[in-house]
């Protein structure tokens, strides 16, 4: 019996072998939760550790790129405050190679209270972390580039997508943050009379910003905190979130990046219009509704 289970059992060693050399990489994840009473209140700790498998197309790239994001998210709440008392998204990016082993990328680490990879269609992808308004205040949702992990900005409300089709991976977004949401930008606190923080960026970094300020008194716009609506105005059509630009189709040159405004509307009364001009936001030619003005940010 001996001379017929060696046969088997030299195939089974072979076959661990085999399996343990192809396992490359394991990652493991530990998750905790702590209760304690802190000066009269309940305090409760949440660490949460998760992991996730994105598969991205980067600018010019042959082929798609999978990366492993260890997400950790950590959140102090108390019985006696609505909303937590502190929160913390930390992002670990690394390549998945052929091999199965890893490629450290990137890392960052942000105020939120959750994230996720965010998949924006035929216009990219971006990891996207969020923290919740509390007390009225939006939303504030921070979104990173998937390929550097570098910030690109800060969005209280949907995005606007632009795409120049055949070119590559020539994509920009556009996106508002306000006073009025969570995200707390120093700049609302230096500038009282700051109204918003247009972004624009690619998917790899942030391009520029520029300031909408109120001249005159701030709280004749008390009515208007409203979520802003982005929009893209080409010069022979309809504003649109979503834009393919097919007026520039196959163009590769982002210096070419034209014919096409930014829109962002508070409300009726409260607009921005800035033409898109060699890639950039030429407030020089914007036009605005009666009150605001606009200023680029460093």
């Amino acid at each position: 019996m001996s001379h017929l289970m060696a046969p088997s059992l030299v195939a089974l060693l072979l076959i661990a072998s085999i399996a343990s050399s192809l396992a490359q990489s394991v990652e493991e994840g530990t998750s905790r939760v702590s209760i304690e009473a802190v000066d009269g209140a309940l305090q409760w700790q949440i660490e949460n550790r998760t992991f996730d498998v994105v598969s991205f197309w980067p600018a010019g790239a042959e082929a798609p790129r999978a990366l492993l994001l260890e997400e950790s998210v950590s959140t102090i709440r108390r019985s006696d405050m609505e909303g937590p008392a502190d929160a913390m998204v930390r992002v670990v990016a690394s390549e998945i190679q052929d091999d199965g082993i890893l490629m450290p990328l990137w890392e960052f680490e942000t105020p939120a209270e959750a994230g996720s990879a965010r998949y924006l269609g035929a216009f990219g992808d971006a990891y996207v972390a969020t923290l919740y308004g509390c007390c009225g205040a939006l939303d504030a949702n921070r979104y990173f580039g998937l390929e550097t992990g570098a910030p690109l900005f800060v969005a209280n409300g949907p995005v606007a997508l632009l795409e120049i089709p055949n070119s590559g991976g020539l994509i920009r977004l556009a996106g508002v943050d306000t006073p009025w949401s969570a995200s707390q930008d120093p700049i609302f606190s230096a500038r009282p009379n700051a109204f918003g923080i247009v972004a624009y960026t690619s998917l790899r970094e942030s391009l520029q910003r520029v300031l909408v300020v109120v001249e005159g008194d701030m709280a004749a716009l008390d009515s208007m905190m409203a979520l802003p609506i982005a929009e893209w105005v080409p010069v022979d059509g309809e504003p649109a979130a979503e834009f393919t630009h097919w007026a520039l189709d196959g163009e590769r040159d982002p210096a070419k990046l034209g014919d096409v405004s930014l829109r962002v509307t508070y409300t009726p009364e409260a607009w921005v219009e800035i033409p898109v001009v060699a890639d950039r936001l030429d407030i020089i030619s914007a036009t605005t509704a009666p009150g605001l003005s606009l200023e680029i940010l460093p």
